[in-house]
C-alpha cells in the first residue's frame, strides 16, 4: 500500500468531490471562527484562499485526497468569492511550505496553520 494513490472510478469520483465539498461546508459552520475564515476569504490573497479549506478540514478525518482546485474554488464560489481552481494551483505549487501532497491527499503543514490564524488575528 506504501506509495500507492487513492483511486476512485471516473464515474464516481465526481460525486466523492460533492461529498468533500458538502464535507467543508457542514465543518465550517461548526467551526467556531466561522465568520472571520469568510472574511479572510474574502482578501486578495490567493493563498489564503487555497489555504482555508484545508485549515477546515485540520484535524477531522475527512479524505483530504479529494480536495483539490476545483473544489476550493465551488467553496468559494458558494461565499461570494471569485477564484478559478488554476489560481488555487498556483498557490499551492508556488508557495512551497504551506501544504504538502502526502499518500492521503493535500493536508496543511505548521506553516501553513500558521499563516491561516495570523490572518485571522491580523483581520480582527
Amino acid at each position: 500500500m506504501k506509495g500507492r494513490k487513492l483511486e476512485i472510478k471516473p464515474g464516481l469520483q465526481r460525486q466523492a468531490r460533492a461529498f468533500v465539498l458538502q464535507a467543508i461546508l457542514l465543518l465550517l459552520d461548526k467551526h467556531p471562527k466561522r465568520p472571520a475564515l469568510i472574511r479572510a476569504g474574502k482578501q486578495r490573497d490567493d493563498l489564503l484562499r487555497a489555504l482555508v479549506p484545508l485549515y477546515i478540514l485540520k484535524g477531522t478525518k475527512e479524505p483530504h485526497a479529494l480536495v483539490s482546485s476545483g473544489t476550493v474554488s465551488k467553496f468559494w464560489k458558494l461565499h461570494g468569492v471569485k477564484i478559478q481552481g488554476p489560481r488555487v494551483a498556483r498557490a499551492w505549487r508556488e508557495r512551497i511550505g504551506y501544504s504538502r501532497v502526502t499518500r492521503h491527499g493535500r493536508v496543511l503543514t505548521p506553516n501553513g496553520v500558521q499563516y491561516v490564524q495570523h490572518a485571522l488575528e491580523v483581520r480582527r
